[in-house]
């Protein structure tokens, strides 16, 4: 089996929803691109989890956030431009006769430039920087752990699968030898030891194969959570 593929029982991926599903407890995690099933590799494992992550959602607002404050704080820094437009119509009348109208428009522009502001507003700008610094690094730290845990979750998977495989081929070698310890009992060539002892042996083969089931799918629960 590739270290990285997943079979059938893999994962589901719907590409005209780009909506995976899982189901757990059937055993089944295949991946699928229109109507056709094929494995799903580490890679798109990977960018399944980063493209789902609430977390890295939540870290890229925080980082939009701080960016737009660092620019907020650059441009109170500088200088800022006012401009301010008043108009007015009237008309008088003197005695009587005709009216006179009379328009008054007024355009003002200020440009307004802090000369001192005692370092405060510089000191805005670096909190905001550092901020900002903070921000990327956070988005970063989270993105890599969603990588690291779906990578895991995804070799864990892999681990799982290849123990039911050794379990299931275990009994299979253990029935088979306790079928031809029973044929040898049978002719009187094997004690009766010799069954017990081969039945005992393929109990507790059965036991481990239930338990390796049991762990994947832990493994697919664990992935399913990761994406």
């Amino acid at each position: 089996m590739s270290r990285n593929s997943i079979q059938n029982e893999g994962i589901i991926l719907n590409k005209r929803t780009a909506v995976f599903m899982l189901a757990c407890w059937s055993a089944l995690y295949a991946v699928a691109w229109g109507n056709e099933a094929r494995p799903l590799d580490l890679d798109e494992v990977v960018a399944i989890a980063l493209q789902n992550n609430h977390a890295i959602e939540q870290g890229a607002e925080d980082r939009d956030y701080a960016q737009w404050a660092l620019s907020k704080a650059r441009r109170q820094a500088g200088p800022s431009l006012t401009y301010n437009f008043t108009g007015g119509r009237g008309g008088t009348s003197d005695r009587g006769g005709p009216l006179s109208e009379s328009n008054d428009y007024t355009n003002s522009v200020r440009v307004n430039f802090p000369l001192y502001h005692g370092g405060k507003l510089k000191n805005q700008r670096y909190e905001a920087e550092y901020a900002l610094s903070a921000a990327d690094l956070t988005l970063e730290n989270t993105r890599q752990s969603v990588k690291l845990q779906a990578a895991s979750a995804y070799y864990e998977i892999l681990r799982c699968k290849a123990m039911v495989a050794v379990r299931e081929e275990e009994v299979r070698t253990l029935q088979k030898h306790l079928d031809l310890s029973t044929v040898k009992y049978e002719e009187g060539v094997v004690a009766r030891a010799d069954i017990l002892s081969s039945s005992v042996s393929l109990d507790d083969a059965k036991q481990n194969l239930v338990k390796a089931k049991g762990d994947y799918e832990k493994a697919l629960v664990a992935l399913n959570n990761v994406l």
